[in-house]
């Protein structure tokens, strides 16, 4: 059986690492600073960090 490399899984795959690694990072500086969100405002935040770096949202409290 030949093996293929998937090439748009593993970027995929890389990509939620990227995300998850920023999102542990953002929520360990918060809870330093006494700033907790939740873990979904967070997970929102690390996305677009990593992703796109825009956020537009009507929620300034948070971002």
């Amino acid at each position: 059986m030949e093996l293929i490399y998937n090439y748009e899984y593993d970027h995929k795959k890389s990509i939620r690492r990227l995300i998850m690694n920023k999102f542990g990072s953002l929520k360990a500086d918060l809870s330093k600073l006494g700033r907790m969100l939740s873990d979904a405002n967070i997970l929102i935040a690390a996305t677009t960090l990593i992703r796109c770096n825009k956020l537009v949202s009507g929620n300034i409290a948070h971002f």
